[in-house]
């Protein structure tokens, strides 16, 4: 990949776009494991039952991994601020208050508080 970038870029900024995307990689990898934590731990203490994407929190924590994260991941290696921004991290922030409301009202339909 760093090889098309040379076509376009010079190698200064293309390492500087790739150490930023690394760092934007690892950050995304940490709030898509906190998602999947909330989820599976849902899935552990049978507050989350039935096949995948048979309830509303499968899609909401779905959207989070596979759209926001990769469009923040890709949009970092591509130098794109705003995908990096807007269209990532900040969906995926607004989605983890949502799964922490969804996974909090499903425990408490289960009389499972956490």
């Amino acid at each position: 990949m760093k090889q098309l970038c040379s076509q376009f870029h010079t190698p200064g900024v293309i390492v500087r776009v790739y150490s930023q995307a690394e760092q934007v990689v690892q950050s995304t990898n940490q709030r898509v494991q906190s998602a999947q934590d909330i989820v599976s731990g849902l899935r552990k203490d049978g507050v989350l039952t039935g096949p995948p994407f048979s309830q509303p929190i499968d899609f909401v924590y779905f959207n989070f991994w596979h759209y926001d994260g990769r469009t923040s991941k890709h949009g970092a290696f591509m130098g794109g601020a705003d995908f990096v921004q807007w269209h990532g991290n900040y969906p995926m922030v607004e989605k983890t208050i949502e799964l922490k409301a969804m996974a909090a009202e499903l425990r408490r339909e289960h009389g499972r508080p956490k």
